[in-house]
C-alpha cells in the first residue's frame, strides 16, 4: 500500500469516527421521520422497489437508500437515527477517500489537504450524519467523475463501467438529477479538454438518456401505479 493510498484510508476512517459520534448523539429531524417510516414498512413486509408509507406508494425518490437503511436497521436491531443514517456515514467514508485519492496525484500533501478540507466542510458533516439520500447521491456522484477521470488517464476499461455503475447509483438514489449532474459535469470538463470526439460521445449517452428517461417513466410510473392499487385491493 503507497503512502497516499494508506493517508486516505486514514482520512476515510477519521470520518467515519466523526460521523459517528454526530449521529449517535442526535435525534432524528425533518424528512428522516420519513426515512424511518419508509425502513419500517421494508423491515414489516419485506423488501420493494416502491418506497411505501402506510402501505401506499411513494413515487418521489427511488427506494436505494431506504433498502439500505432496512438492512443497516435490521443488522442493528433498532431504527435508531445511528442505524438509519449508517448508509450515509459509509458513503461519506468513501467520498473522502475518493477526493483525497485523486488530490494526491498532485502530491501526498494536496491529498490530505483536499480531504481533510472535505471532512472539515459543515454542509458535508451535517447531511453524512443524517438519514437521507443526500449524502449517498454524492458518493456516486463522486464516483461516477473520479472513475471517468482514470478511465481518460490511464484507458482502463474497467474504470468506466464503474464510472457508468456510479451513474446508475445515482439514479437508484434520487432519480433522473442523479445521472443528468455527472454528465453534465463530464461534458464541461470534456470541452475545457478540448476533447471534442469524447464529448460528442459523452452528448449521445446522455441524450439516450434523457430520451429513455421521458420514454420509460410514465410507463413504470403507470405500472406501479397499478400494482400499487392491486396491493391497496388485497
Amino acid at each position: 500500500m503507497d503512502k497516499a493510498t494508506r493517508d486516505a484510508l486514514l482520512l476515510s476512517l477519521l470520518a467515519g469516527c466523526v460521523l459517528v459520534i454526530a449521529a449517535a448523539a442526535r435525534s432524528l429531524g425533518g424528512i428522516e421521520f420519513r426515512t424511518a417510516l419508509f425502513v419500517r414498512e421494508i423491515i414489516q413486509n419485506g423488501p420493494s422497489l416502491i418506497p411505501r408509507l402506510d402501505g401506499a406508494p411513494y413515487y418521489d425518490y427511488p427506494p436505494l437508500y431506504f433498502l439500505a437503511a432496512a438492512a443497516t436497521g435490521a443488522i442493528a436491531g433498532s431504527t435508531r437515527p445511528i442505524a438509519l443514517a449508517l448508509p450515509s456515514i459509509i458513503a461519506a467514508m468513501g467520498t473522502v477517500y475518493m477526493v483525497a485519492r485523486l488530490a494526491a496525484r498532485g502530491g501526498r500533501v494536496l491529498g490530505c489537504l483536499a480531504g481533510a478540507a472535505l471532512l472539515a466542510t459543515p454542509m458535508f458533516l451535517d447531511l453524512s450524519s443524517q438519514a437521507t439520500v443526500d449524502a449517498l447521491l454524492v458518493f456516486f456522484i463522486t464516483l461516477t467523475l473520479t472513475s471517468y477521470y482514470r478511465y481518460l488517464s490511464a484507458g482502463a476499461a474497467g474504470a468506466l463501467l464503474v464510472s457508468l455503475a456510479g451513474i446508475a447509483g445515482g439514479v437508484l438514489t434520487k432519480g433522473p438529477v442523479g445521472g443528468t449532474i455527472p454528465l453534465a459535469v463530464l461534458a464541461v470538463f470534456l470541452v475545457l479538454r478540448h476533447s471534442f470526439r469524447r464529448l460528442a460521445g459523452m452528448l449521445l449517452i446522455l441524450g439516450a438518456f434523457i430520451i429513455i428517461l421521458g420514454a420509460v417513466r410514465p410507463v413504470v410510473r403507470l405500472r406501479l401505479s397499478h400494482i400499487g392499487n392491486a396491493d391497496r385491493k388485497r
